[in-house]
């Protein structure tokens, strides 16, 4: 869907709340949150198209507030300020 070359990144195996292990590749992008880029490492996985997921929460989501509105299909961020 976004033109990644997925089939050489590194792969890792996670478990999400479907409790079934499965494998997500990986790469370094940048993203860009307003005007505020970060690199992050970012996983990508074939799920069922029923299950919705998001992975990530080392290195980019952990430097937000996160709100998810699934009923209006929004994801909300906040800046977090450093601890």
């Amino acid at each position: 869907m976004l033109g990644l070359r997925l089939g050489k990144a590194p792969a890792d195996s996670f478990c999400g709340t479907s409790g079934h292990e499965q494998t997500a590749r990986y790469r370094r992008l940048t993203l860009r949150v307003g005007t505020v880029s970060y690199q992050a490492m970012v996983g990508f996985a074939e799920l069922p198209f029923d299950v919705a997921g998001i992975l990530g929460q080392d290195g980019f989501f952990d430097r937000f507030a996160v709100t998810l509105d699934q009923t209006r299909g929004l994801i909300l961020l906040k800046r977090s300020l450093p601890a």
